[in-house]
């Protein structure tokens, strides 16, 4: 939950979608989704694949947002 909590605390989603998987490997993963309402592909829905394709960041944000989320994951 404090990945959860710091992915609000970040990026002030409306929503966040959470699913856990482990079925096709012997471990159990998370994926944490911050949803917008602006710049959303289908608010209320879930994302196309395709959007989680294309829809990536540079390398140089996504640092910086790893590194943000893992200073307010150490202050939940």
């Amino acid at each position: 939950m404090s990945a959860a909590r710091a992915v609000e605390a970040v990026f002030e989603p409306v929503k966040l979608n959470i699913s856990m998987l482990g079925n096709g490997l012997p471990h159990l993963h998370a994926h944490v989704v911050p949803r917008h309402a602006v710049d959303d592909p289908r608010p209320n829905n879930p994302l196309p694949h395709d959007y989680l394709v294309h829809g990536r960041q540079d390398e140089t944000r996504f640092l910086h947002d790893a590194a943000t989320l893992a200073s307010a994951a150490r202050s939940t």
